[in-house]
Order: C-alpha cells, then sequence, then structure tokens
C-alpha cells in the first residue's frame, strides 16, 4: 500500500520534493520506492526528466488502478469501523493481464 501512496502522491504533487514532504520522506527515499514499484511491476511508470516525472502509458493505467485500490481499501477500513484488524499483504506478482490492453 506504501508503494501505491506514493506513486500516487508523486502524479498528484507533479514533483518529488513536494510527493515526499506531503508523505513525511526524503526524496531519495520516495524515488527509491517507485522505482522498486517499477521494479516488481517490470515496467516503467515514470520518465524522469528535466522538466519534472512524466507518466507513460503504463504509468496512466497505473495511476488509474492505484486510485481505485486506494479508494477501496480506505472504504475496507471505514466499513469495518475499528471492528477488527485488517491486515493486508500483497503479492506482487500479478496477472500477465494486468497490463494486457496497455501492452497489445
Amino acid at each position: 500500500m506504501r508503494h501505491l501512496a506514493a506513486f500516487v502522491a508523486l502524479c498528484e504533487e507533479g514533483t518529488y520534493t513536494r510527493a515526499a514532504t506531503r508523505l513525511h520522506l526524503t526524496q531519495p527515499s520516495l524515488s527509491r520506492t517507485v522505482q522498486d514499484l517499477e521494479r516488481v511491476l517490470d515496467t516503467e511508470l515514470v520518465v524522469r526528466g528535466t522538466r519534472g516525472p512524466e507518466l507513460t502509458v503504463d504509468g496512466h493505467e497505473f495511476l488509474a488502478r492505484a486510485r481505485r485500490i486506494l479508494t477501496d481499501l480506505t472504504a475496507l477500513r471505514n466499513d469495518l469501523g475499528g471492528r477488527a484488524e485488517v491486515r493486508l499483504g500483497f503479492a506482487w506478482l500479478l496477472p500477465s493481464d494486468w497490463f494486457a490492453g496497455v501492452r497489445a
């Protein structure tokens, strides 16, 4: 979840510095988190340029999905209302069709 939140914050803030500040991280830590996510997904999500980060096609696709996942997790927490402890883990092995529409 931390990786998803970091990626979404970067996209919303537009710079690593502002996103890192929002998340109370250092810029290098945020950069490593996004790079870890890209490594796990085996795709480039962000092109790092002089004008700031720009999303790739896969980055745009992943952003939409990441936002939905984070929204669903927030709703789940609210629905449970503290009645139970929820532990979520993600096996970073995604179905092969995760980016099927993008890579085709």
